[in-house]
């Protein structure tokens, strides 16, 4: 799975691990204490090559031998991706980044808000009213 998550572009451990979370839907992260060693090894293997990038993070790039390991190797790496929990398409991954920006803006709306300076009972119990509201209607949507 690392292997062909770098043939697609060369990546960092970090990005790696976020990349594999991600595709299982936050089902399963894998721990640095496994892909770190796993690099280790598919670089001694010859599959892959590292590099230091210029904010010196090793980034782990294919080889010809990666490659072709992958090639041989096809079927079964799709067989194993077509057992990953929670996969999804590319489609509701890209929505599924629209919600977590939307996440994100409104964490920002509310820092900006709460440390604007004084803000009134009132406005804040209005906020905690619209949140959870919105966590209900999120809830029940059930539309999986």
């Amino acid at each position: 799975m690392l292997l062909s998550l770098i043939a697609e572009k060369p990546r960092h451990g970090y990005e790696l691990i976020r990349s594999i979370s991600e595709s299982s839907g936050g089902i399963y992260r894998p721990s640095p204490g496994v892909v770190y060693p796993t690099l280790t090894l598919l670089e001694d293997l010859g599959h892959v090559r590292t590099t230091v990038d210029d904010s010196q993070r090793r980034l782990h790039e294919i080889t010809a031998e990666g490659q072709a390991y992958l090639s041989a190797h096809r079927v079964s790496l799709e067989e194993m991706r077509s057992r990953i929990p929670g996969r999804r398409s590319p489609e509701v991954q890209a929505q599924i980044g629209e919600v977590r920006a939307a996440m994100e803006s409104l964490k920002q709306a509310l820092r900006s808000t709460l440390a604007a300076g004084p803000v009134g009972a009132a406005h804040l119990a209005r906020t905690v009213a619209v949140i959870e509201r919105a966590a209900r209607d999120v809830a029940a949507s059930g539309d999986k």
